[in-house]
């Protein structure tokens, strides 16, 4: 279990790293969830998106947790042809779903939900020299943009140099080589004990776990940019 943030004050003076997971733990899923679900149904009424879109990436999602930890050299490709066998659909098809509706349809909507507070305490830990990082098992760099954040490096789990789904030691670890960071010197801040924190145990990175009712007030992030200034 990831430990309270008032345990954690004094872990936090020696950190040179800190990687963030993007998907609830930068903006708020639930929310993001409940404008996109209206926005399928906006885009069945206008006939632009069918039922079976919606049950590839329902599919598509569902191979993804059943194979979590899965290391593959191919497994940019591989996460698609587990939803061929599922769904009998062609690769073509899938991939171009899943394009449109999870990583570019969502982008619009992103923005809304980011988390109070979460671009302060990245500002914070940049003017106290502290490299930041995010690191998800999806693509990284145009959600990013879409909620208006900067960081240091983006990591995704199918790319080559980790390919390797989460809960994944290899994942952290080879981001602080990246950094030329020691394991003690980083945390990792995530919203999932299965995955998030579990990645964080074998590396042996303190992992700080986002509570999401906290951080839809602010508090959570709030509390952090407090430590940091404490520290």
């Amino acid at each position: 279990m990831s430990q309270p943030l008032n345990s954690i004050s004094d872990s936090l003076k020696n950190i040179q790293l800190v990687v963030f997971d993007l998907d609830g733990t930068l903006y708020d899923q639930r929310k993001l969830r409940r404008r996109l679900y209206f926005l399928f149904l906006f885009n069945l009424f206008l006939g632009k998106i069918d039922i079976p879109d919606l049950r590839i990436v329902a599919e598509f999602r569902k191979q993804r947790e059943k194979h979590k930890g899965c290391s593959s050299a191919s497994l940019e490709e591989d996460q698609f042809g587990w939803c061929v066998e599922k769904t009998g659909m062609p690769v073509k098809k899938i991939k171009e779903t899943v394009e449109k509706l999870m990583f570019k349809l969502p982008l619009r909507l992103l923005k809304k939900a980011l988390y109070p507070n979460v671009v302060s305490f990245i500002d914070l830990l940049r003017q106290n020299a502290i490299k930041t990082a995010v690191y998800s098992d999806y693509p990284v760099v145009e959600k990013l943009s879409a909620l208006g954040i900067k960081v240091d490096r983006t990591f995704c789990s199918t790319h080559k140099n980790i390919a390797q789904l989460k809960p994944s030691k290899k994942g952290l670890d080879t981001i602080c080589e990246v950094f030329n960071c020691d394991t003690n010197k980083a945390v990792y801040i995530g919203d999932r004990e299965d995955t998030d924190g579990e990645s964080a145990r074998m590396a042996g990175v303190l992992f700080i776990k986002v509570h999401s009712k906290q951080a839809r007030k602010g508090i959570f992030y709030g509390n952090l940019i407090n430590l940091v200034k404490n520290d």
